[in-house]
């Protein structure tokens, strides 16, 4: 949903036409995120026995927002994605605020899932697509 967002609406995100697609992103990036959430829920799992997971979301955002815009770098550089947007060292400005933004609930949906059964990880999985498109429109409209 995020992709289909920056690729049509905000016009900024742009893909290479020969790869293979998945609605508006290339077929390799749900993988992608799922190697990304699993890091950073990590470091999130391993807060959560001492904080609440407010407080870890909380910790994760500046983790996120300097960790997945390097990853965003080398994807740029390697040809993988491009954008048309005022940039900090290669990357747009709005991507590190939502990058760092779209972290912020995964302890609280770490908590549904793991606190309720593998049913519900679907559930979870949704909510934190919703949440990645939220953190790009809202930082879009600031930083875009």
């Amino acid at each position: 949903m995020s992709d289909a967002y920056l690729v049509d609406v905000t016009n900024t995100l742009l893909y290479p036409v020969r790869e293979a697609m998945l609605w508006h992103s290339p077929l390799y990036m749900p993988f992608s995120w799922a190697v990304v959430l699993t890091q950073i829920g990590y470091l999130g799992w391993l807060l959560m026995g001492r904080l609440p997971a407010w407080v870890v979301g909380l910790l994760l955002v500046p983790a996120s927002g300097i960790l997945i815009p390097l990853y965003e770098n080398w994807a740029i550089h390697a040809g993988w994605w491009g954008y048309q947007a005022p940039d900090w060292w290669g990357v747009p400005r709005y991507i590190y605020l939502a990058e760092a933004l779209l972290m912020l609930p995964v302890p609280a949906l770490l908590q549904l899932a793991l606190g309720r059964g593998g049913r519900w990880v679907p559930l979870a999985g949704l909510l934190e697509g919703a949440a990645m498109l939220l953190a790009c429109f809202v930082a879009f409209t600031i930083a875009g």
